[in-house]
């Protein structure tokens, strides 16, 4: 009985470890390569970029209107009921070009063309008309920027669920195809670049968990230490066998588990960094298939830093309506000014750095909707102990003043809350020492509909 329960463990073991087979595997390693180039365009292995490896196959637009087909060898997929494309790829075309995905079943003699309804990759590729282009990425793939190079942190996973083409084929090909849709060649784009090309079979589910990263999604800066908690929606019908983080800080990678908070829900958190830190991650599910198939999220990355301090001024215990932005009544023909207040040192509490944001406090529901105000907002340090009066002294106080806000299309609105005006990042960097001088300047085109538009204000600091 022994002997039996190990042989049997064995014949278990050998079942699972089949359970999928690689069919077709090309990583442009080593020549003579499985995978052959035609068209007015060629495909060429390339050390410049790889995903694994130190190569990868490379095309581009010589002339215009060139194409580029890159053709796999026959594959033979008897026998099998689950078929999977897999492969890493970076597509740089502009928005009109195309790289385009075919599969024939008849050794090359006619061809159709992959479709949205079969992939299973993140990119933008069914509204593209099922193709591939630097849209696919606009962001990582820099879309607006023709000229960008590419770098190895460009390369994208992409997955094409082949089951629908399963049967007793023994001259399966698939191709590659990049067209110059708009007859207009590069346009300075690289072109398309890919890596390790895979067909897997089965007769066991081959479809990856679907990962969907669910707000909020950490990337950029972000504000303080952390933890940092990351949560996806993964769902497979298989059920998931385990999930986790993989996130790399200062080039060491570490891995957290995550645990399901409800339904498809899971959550996970990165632990506490300095400020400053840079920290990449990816998500990675697998499935409870015999197959244990694998999905991971394509990596982001974030910045960890401080958060903005947030300082009130006064305790705006009166109420005017000329100030800081006069509007006059109803019909009023007073449409301009230009006020003047100062922030004392002792008001910002030490603080110093970069201002960001000023708010000012309206007191009622009067407004400005038109969106036709033009509005201008200075900041200089000062020693100054008064407000001047008149006009002339006004624009005289300009000299060494930072333009920091100005817009043609304001509006007022109609609430009694804080309004915020996000100023121009880096242009003004508080010395945390001296007073600050503010000087904003309004005018109205259009009528106004509402009555007076008054704001807080105290006229000593507390």
């Amino acid at each position: 009985m022994k002997n039996f329960f190990i042989f049997l463990a064995i014949v278990l073991l050998g079942a699972t470890l089949q359970a999928q087979t690689v069919k077709f595997f090309e990583d442009f390693e080593t020549v003579p390569l499985n995978v052959s180039s035609s068209g007015t365009s060629t495909w060429d292995r390339s050390s410049a970029l790889h995903y694994s490896g130190n190569y990868c196959d490379t095309a581009t637009f010589i002339n215009i209107g060139d194409s580029a087909i890159l053709t796999t060898d026959a594959i033979n997929i008897t026998g099998y009921s689950y078929i999977l494309l897999d492969f890493h790829h970076i597509c740089k075309t502009e928005f009109f070009d195309g790289g385009y995905i075919e599969l024939s079943n008849d050794n090359g003699t006619t061809w159709s063309r992959l479709t949205d309804s079969i992939y299973l990759g993140e990119g933008q590729f069914g509204n593209l008309g099922h193709r591939f282009s630097s849209t696919s990425y606009a962001l990582d793939w820099e879309a607006v920027n023709f000229g960008a190079i590419p770098t190895n942190d460009w390369w994208k996973n992409e997955k094409f669920d082949l089951s629908s083409y399963s049967g007793s084929y023994t001259q399966l090909k698939i191709r590659f195809v990049l067209k110059d849709n708009n007859n207009t060649g590069a346009i300075g784009n690289y072109g398309w670049l890919i890596d390790d090309i895979k067909l897997l079979v089965s007769n066991e589910e081959l479809i990856p968990p679907s990962i969907i990263l669910t707000q909020p999604i950490l990337k950029d800066s972000v504000y303080g230490t952390g933890p940092f908690t990351v949560s996806v929606q993964i769902t497979d019908d298989s059920g998931i066998d385990t999930a986790m983080i993989e996130y790399t800080v200062n080039g060491i990678i570490d891995t957290i588990p995550m645990t399901t908070v409800n339904g498809n829900l899971y959550k996970g958190s990165i632990p506490s960094y300095i400020y400053g830190t840079n920290i990449s991650y990816r998500v990675i599910a697998k499935d409870a298939s015999l197959n244990n198939n694998t999905a991971a999220t394509n990596s982001r990355f974030f910045y960890n830093v401080e958060a903005p301090m947030i300082i009130g001024v006064g305790n705006g215990t009166l109420s005017a309506y000329n100030s800081p932005i006069y509007n006059g009544g109803i019909n009023d023909l007073k449409n301009q000014s230009s006020h003047i207040s100062i922030v004392k040192a002792s008001e910002l509490g030490g603080y110093y750095g970069i201002i960001e944001k000023l708010s000012l406090f309206k007191s009622d529901n009067h407004g400005y909707s038109v969106g036709d105000a033009e509005l201008t907002i200075y900041l200089k340090h000062t020693n100054a102990i008064s407000v001047p009066s008149d006009s002339a002294s006004f624009y005289a106080e300009f000299t060494g003043a930072t333009l920091v806000y100005s817009s043609t299309t304001d509006s007022i609105p109609s609430l009694s809350d804080k309004i915020s005006f996000d100023l121009n990042a880096g242009n003004f960097s508080y010395n945390g020492v001296s007073d600050i001088m503010v000087m904003i300047e309004w005018y109205r085109p259009s009528v106004l509909v509402e009555n007076f538009i008054p704001f807080f204000y105290n006229s000593e600091p507390d």
